[in-house]
């Protein structure tokens, strides 16, 4: 028997209730099988009748020492340990309380193991935990046999969750993934599997074993599957799964496996997740996958990596009307392909979902040539009614067009703009080519066919902001007239161009009346090249202050010696309600 240790006096009385680490050490393997405790004699019965529990203590201290020098039956001293916890307040509780506070130390375990430690504080606590099946339903197939079976049997009629990660050869014993030892422990409890993630180190090894044979049966509970390998990507596992095993599956996650999507139907789907089947000429065409997110009404997690499905023509698809995602929240696909927008295509998805797009699906330019005017950017993966719905609640956008990245990231708040926390949009286009600063002109003139004009925030950062023109200046300012923010960060001082387009022009509307804020940044320049670009600022400044359209706040950081940072700072600070002004 296993109980608490009390501190006592008597260091003969200290050992004697002490506990047996011996047992808690194996305790997968012993605790859960001692024989029950003999009752105690009439006798000490009687003695310690009336007794207050500090006295009942005592009795029994000095009793257990008494019997270890005596021939008394060996599993009456652990009646007289037992007795001697009773009187405890710790273990006064009431069951509830002490699995509601085991419960709370549970939360985020991989498995049901935690809790043996628990079972050898004493014969109470080892009665109470094991008579709670919820305490035992996550299993973990890497752990002992006998642990896993116990699981199984304490669980009793409870929905159970699997797990197997990161099982090579050293996690699973090659002799259980030879034998159907696997297949007969889980088999008889299949029905209760509630969560399966098998997330091995190679799936093939698994499928060769028989033992992903399970899937082969009706699981009725199961509402999440995860089937994911480390090593199987270039040669991606098939399955044939049937759909109709697994009629409340909600969430569906495979990495580095295919499956046959034809008649393929989870219509209480909320979140899928492929990813990493490149390879696989078994990949579903673009029609089976629409068909299968035809009859998922309910998915409000999309996320597709690598998923490179043949294209069909647009024209041949049988989905005249846009298909209905009205509960997506989540939308992620990873794929340097025109994929993307031939799916989203045929998508209706809601105001406000989180939308993140990862590839580079065009040429860059080479030898220092122009990028032609006609050529799309985020445009080709971004279709045009997206402006009227996905992102048809936009406040604040980012444009990062810098050496081999283009990034387009957007949210819907405009209090406390941070680019790096924004969750609505995420674009991001690499390309081992620092040729992406040519671009610029293009995405800029994109921005008006993906935002609305209520647009409020707009940061641009890149290298090539020299390369717009005055022309392309207005044409983005008079698209969104309501900007309150704009941050031109180069690493050069910008051209006359930009302030140009900002200033008033006689009998024409004030380029964007409401602007508040501006901010200008570059981290290096002649100081005369800074002076042009501070000059050409600070008469744009004095012509909106002349047309009533003065900015609240106004910051520069740019490389100046001293002396001339003082002179712009009073010259600029003339003109703006707060300014801020540092060197680079």
């Amino acid at each position: 028997m296993v109980i608490m240790s009390v501190r006592d006096d008597n260091s003969e009385a200290h050992n004697a209730i002490s506990v047996d680490h011996t047992l808690v050490n194996n305790q997968d393997e012993r605790i859960w099988a001692l024989p029950p405790l003999p009752p105690l004699c009439e006798r000490d019965r009687a003695h310690i009748k009336g007794l207050s529990p500090q006295e009942v203590r005592s009795w029994a201290i000095k009793k257990v020492v008494e019997s270890r020098h005596s021939d008394s039956e060996p599993y009456y001293v652990y009646r007289l340990r037992a007795l001697h916890n009773s009187t405890l307040p710790l273990y006064q509780l009431p069951p509830e309380i002490i699995l509601h506070v085991l419960q709370f130390l549970g939360r985020g375990r991989s498995d049901s193991k935690w809790a043996l430690a628990y079972t050898a504080v004493c014969r109470y606590w080892r009665e109470t935990l094991f008579s709670y099946p919820l305490l035992w339903t996550s299993i973990d197939l890497g752990n002992r046999d006998t642990f896993n079976q116990l699981c199984l049997a304490l669980s009793k009629n409870a929905d159970l969750a699997i797990r197997l990660h990161d099982a090579a050869s050293r996690s699973v014993r090659s002799s259980a993934m030879r034998s159907p030892y696997f297949n007969n422990m889980l088999a008889p409890h299949s029905h209760r599997i509630a969560r399966l993630d098998l997330e091995p180190y190679s799936l093939v090894t698994l499928h060769r074993s028989s033992m992903l044979s399970i899937l082969d049966g009706p699981m009725e509970r199961l509402t999440t599957l995860t089937l994911s390998s480390m090593v199987d990507v270039g040669h991606p596992l098939h399955l044939h799964l049937d759909s109709r095993h697994f009629p409340h599956l909600e969430i569906l996650s495979l990495h580095g496996v295919s499956i046959d999507w034809d008649d393929f139907v989870l219509p209480r789907l909320v979140s899928l997740t492929l990813a990493m089947i490149y390879d696989d000429p078994r990949q579903p065409t673009l029609d089976a996958f629409l068909h299968f997110l035809n009859a998922a009404p309910l998915l409000q997690i999309l996320s597709l990596d690598g998923l490179t499905f043949p294209l069909s023509p647009i024209t041949s698809s049988p989905f005249r009307s846009l298909i209905p995602l009205d509960h997506l929240h989540t939308f992620r696909f990873l794929d340097p392909s025109p994929r993307c927008r031939a799916l989203i295509a045929h998508l209706s998805l809601p105001a406000g979902v989180s939308v993140t797009i990862i590839g580079f699906p065009f040429e860059v330019p080479v030898d220092g040539a122009a990028v032609p005017a006609n050529v799309q950017v985020f445009t080709t993966v971004l279709p045009t009614i997206f402006k009227h719905t996905v992102l048809s609640q936009v406040q604040s956008v980012h444009l990062h067009v810098w050496d081999e990245c283009l990034e387009l990231h957007a949210d819907s708040k405009s209090m406390e703009y941070r680019p790096r926390r924004l969750r609505t949009l995420r674009v991001i286009f690499d390309t081992a080519e620092a040729m992406c600063d040519a671009f610029l002109p293009n995405t800029l003139l994109e921005l008006p066919h993906i935002f609305h004009d209520a647009l409020a925030h707009l940061l641009i950062e890149s290298a090539g902001l020299n390369l717009v023109d005055r022309h392309q200046w207005k044409l983005l300012f008079a698209a969104f007239p309501r900007l309150q923010t704009l941050q031109l960060y180069s690493n050069v001082p910008l051209s006359q161009e930009c302030f140009t387009a900002l200033r008033p022009v006689e009998d024409l509307p004030i380029p964007c009346d409401q602007l508040q804020e501006l901010g200008l940044r570059c981290t290096q320049g002649t100081e005369e090249a800074v002076s042009d670009m501070l000059d050409g600022l600070q008469c744009c400044l004095e012509d909106r202050l002349q047309a009533t359209a003065r900015l609240a706040q106004l910051r520069v950081t740019a490389p100046l010696f001293s002396i001339r940072r003082e002179e712009y700072a009073v010259r600029l600070g003339e003109l703006v309600t707060f300014l801020k002004f540092s060197s680079q």
